[in-house]
């Protein structure tokens, strides 16, 4: 569907990003508020019942959201044309909405407790399980940054036409899979970034895994692949500790 560059980009995550040396954990909200979790995909899931695109725009906005400062929900921050999300990089993310959902009905049960970066990976999960795809465990304890500045997303990728719009998960437009990899074998490619995969030796190589004639039964499993990289992506740069803050709305610093 339209997770599109995301996966390859998460791919690659698995082989060439570092991640924060903070603590993490799964599970980091049972004792101060064991209903985080289910009360995220109960929004979640009544977002995607409004409109069949949310799961992949939660999932761009987590990986968006990494990206930039780190996993610390600086994109949520609103405060002004000069805030991250204005970057023209970020054009066409959104999911915002979603996510404030989520915090307003969890300031009401454990005011102060959940980060809205937490929030942005759990509805990311949450999202790609109503896609049809795997589920995994989300490791929490991410807090707030409290930094949101335009110019440190100038170097997200994709700088072209936004006015442009063409289909980039061609054949798989409404489930999760690895279509778009096959797509880019082939020498469909919407995006520049995507192109390059196939450009490059070792991305190839992970690319042409997925599809050999023994594949299924001996290759690497891209669902696993994918949970190991977006969960070491979920990592990158975050807050934790005595680090950043828990914002009371995810729209603006406390």
């Amino acid at each position: 569907m339209g997770f599109a560059f995301l996966f390859q980009l998460l791919l690659l995550s698995a082989f060439s990003i570092g991640v924060s040396k903070g603590q993490l954990s799964v599970g980091f909200y049972a004792n101060t508020c064991p209903n985080a979790e289910s009360i995220v995909s109960s929004v979640v899931r009544n977002a995607a019942q409004s409109s069949s695109n949310i799961p992949p725009v939660l999932l761009r906005l987590h990986f968006h959201d990494c990206f930039v400062e780190g996993c610390d929900g600086s994109i949520l921050i609103e405060n002004g044309p000069n805030a991250e999300r204005h970057a023209f990089g970020h054009q066409g993310v959104g999911g915002f909405e979603v996510i404030e959902q989520a915090k307003a009905q969890l300031e009401t049960t454990c005011p102060g407790v959940v980060s809205c970066a937490d929030i942005v990976a759990l509805a990311a999960r949450d999202a790609i399980v109503l896609a049809n795809g795997p589920s995994y465990d989300v490791p929490t304890g991410r807090r707030d940054g409290r930094v949101s500045d335009v110019s440190l997303a100038a170097n997200m990728p994709d700088d072209g036409d936004v006015n442009v719009r063409l289909p980039m998960d061609r054949g798989s437009e409404q489930s999760f899979d690895k279509q778009i990899l096959d797509n880019v074998r082939n020498g469909f490619a919407v995006l520049e970034s995507d192109a390059r995969l196939y450009d490059d030796d070792s991305t190839r190589t992970v690319a042409d895994s997925y599809f050999g004639f023994l594949s299924p039964i001996f290759g690497p499993s891209f669902e696993a692949d994918f949970v190991d990289s977006i969960v070491k992506m979920g990592r990158i740069g975050v807050k934790t500790g005595s680090k950043g803050e828990i914002r009371r709305v995810c729209t603006a610093f406390n």
